[in-house]
């Protein structure tokens, strides 16, 4: 198992966590979802009094991004554990903003404890190009298994009622909405794409790849 670190850039829809699924199984990586991790957060019953938690609910289930300092706070706890853990690590779509990827006064970024913990040679970032309104299409076309949690970009014919891997029920994600996904893809436009060249400054390589 290679101790490597791999971050996949992208809008929405362009592919991210179907690549770092098979990125992940391929190399033997801990894949960490930030997005379903923060989602896992916000959601866990033990939370739902909190008006912090709530608000953070709110603007997540708009398609905008969370409170930065909270979410810096429990994605590099939870990547500490990885690194502590000998693995390497797979991202989709994050760090995604400026205060993740570079850190806070005092406080290192994604990006340097990635560095420290693996090495600047070994960590990996890809960008998947992906037209706005094929993203759109895509996120308004897709469903997801309640049960093993894969995805399924749904054709104009398609049929399909159940997941064909375990059979569980299929839903359309909350936030596929077209109004939400039109701002989730104004978030990564304004947010997240804009970091490119920070992370190039750091030494890093942005490898870009046709995600259509």
């Amino acid at each position: 198992m290679p101790r490597i670190a791999v971050i996949i850039y992208g809008p929405p829809g362009s592919g991210k966590s179907t690549q770092a699924d098979l990125v992940a199984e391929r190399y033997g990586l801990i894949r960490f979802d930030t997005g379903k991790y923060i989602a896992d957060v916000l959601r866990d019953p033990k939370h739902h009094k909190d008006p912090f938690i709530r608000a953070q609910k709110k603007r997540y289930d708009a398609g905008l991004l969370c409170d930065r300092r909270w979410v810096f706070d429990i994605v590099t706890d939870a990547l500490k554990r990885i690194f502590r853990s000998g693995y390497g690590v797979v991202l989709a779509g994050s760090p995604r903003s400026s205060e993740e990827a570079f850190g806070f006064p005092r406080r290192a970024g994604i990006f340097t404890l990635l560095r420290k913990a693996y090495g600047q040679e070994r960590v990996f970032v890809f960008s998947l190009l992906v037209e706005p309104r094929r993203s759109i299409l895509r996120n308004t076309h897709r469903k997801l298994c309640t049960v093993c949690n894969r995805q399924y970009l749904f054709q104009p014919k398609a049929a399909l009622r159940a997941c064909p891997f375990c059979a569980g029920p299929l839903r359309a994600r909350r936030d596929d909405r077209a109004s939400v996904s039109g701002e989730r893809l104004h978030q990564f436009e304004t947010k997240t794409k804009v970091l490119f060249p920070g992370i190039q400054k750091l030494g890093f390589t942005v490898r870009e790849i046709d995600g259509e």
